[in-house]
């Protein structure tokens, strides 16, 4: 950071922050791969024209995957990452999706605060099991975690 204020503003990815969503998916030690597939349904977050965090929605009928939450760290313990999932889950609403999915191996005690609960693996819906980030991008050790958004 340069010293200077900047507003963090929020907006949905254009196909050219690829890279930059790329990097900070590498930055963070997230599987890139299928991230360019999520771009017309992912948030961004930017501090001034930097983008600093990110949060993808992949959509399989009416169940999706949040995938790519990412944040630098030098914007951490900002509320950051809770804007950009909750803003996820409202647009997983709109959509009038039942069930959001995800995995990781390093945030399980992060998002039960959203709803989240752990599921064993096998009792993640079959459409997600297709999925890009199921199949190749995230190692079997990584945790299942499941919202009911009619729970919510």
């Amino acid at each position: 950071m340069d010293g200077k204020e900047h507003t963090v503003t929020f907006a949905w990815a254009q196909l050219t922050d690829l890279p930059a969503v790329l990097s900070l998916l590498s930055a963070c030690s997230l599987p890139a791969e299928g991230a360019d597939a999520v771009i017309p349904t992912m948030l961004v977050a930017r501090e001034g024209k930097r983008l600093i965090g990110c949060a993808g929605l992949e959509v399989y009928g009416m169940v999706a995957l949040l995938r790519s939450v990412a944040l630098y760290p030098a914007y951490r313990d900002q509320q950051l990452g809770q804007h950009l999932v909750q803003a996820m889950l409202a647009h997983a609403k709109q959509l009038g999706l039942l069930e959001v999915y995800l995995l990781t191996e390093t945030a399980s005690n992060y998002f039960p605060r959203f709803g989240f609960r752990m599921i064993n693996r096998a009792a993640v819906a079959p459409a997600i099991q297709l999925s890009v980030e199921w199949t190749r991008a995230c190692p079997v050790s990584a945790q299942a975690m499941v919202l009911h958004l009619d729970a919510v």
